[in-house]
């Protein structure tokens, strides 16, 4: 199987619809016939992990058939988060290994905040696709800009943070690494 796409869902703004986007990408990925792995990396929710574990059970239930996403094993959710960052990344690595395997697209949902995950999923991404609200407030993660202007004067932590998962990838690669980043309001 050739190396599956990887598409990272995130900015690190709480509450812009980063779970909620990734579980219509999964199912309409799905529902195109697509193999989907899904990790879920918000180790305290898992909204997405947690939409098709209630997802398969409404199936089961009802004798329904409906495709459904791979998941990977990371344990528990709660118990990692308390994990130190090393371990965190390690059962991530294990997850993303077995996803690998068995998937022609990796789904990746991130929690709203900097963490060694969501830093380690950024590196491996294919595809970064950000929503954001259509505000002020919610723009301020791509960039800062002047109030007046509207002239960029600088990027934002987050705009750093991709720059630098590009950078990552492409020395890991050893070659120009891509990462394509769609920005959803």
């Amino acid at each position: 199987m050739a190396q599956p796409l990887v598409i990272v869902i995130g900015n690190e703004k709480g509450g812009a619809g980063k779970s909620t986007l990734a579980i219509h990408i999964a199912t309409g990925l799905l529902h195109a016939g697509k193999k989907v792995a899904i990790l879920d990396l918000d180790l305290r929710q898992r909204s997405m992990e947690r939409f098709f574990a209630n997802r398969a059970i409404w199936v089961a239930a009802n004798n329904q058939d409906l495709p459904m996403p791979f998941v990977p094993d990371m344990g528990d959710g709660k118990a990692l988060a308390r994990a130190t960052p090393e371990e965190q990344l390690a059962r991530f690595e294990a997850a993303y290994a077995v996803a690998q395997a068995v998937s022609e697209v990796i789904l990746i949902d991130t929690p709203g905040g900097d963490t060694t995950l969501s830093r380690a999923a950024h590196a491996r991404a294919d595809q970064i696709v950000t929503p954001m609200n259509d505000s002020f407030v919610d723009f301020d993660l791509l960039g800062q800009v002047d109030p007046v202007t509207l002239e960029l004067q600088k990027p934002s932590i987050y705009s750093e943070s991709v720059w630098e998962a590009r950078k990552e990838r492409a020395i890991k690669e050893g070659r120009h690494a891509t990462i394509d980043w769609l920005v959803v309001t």
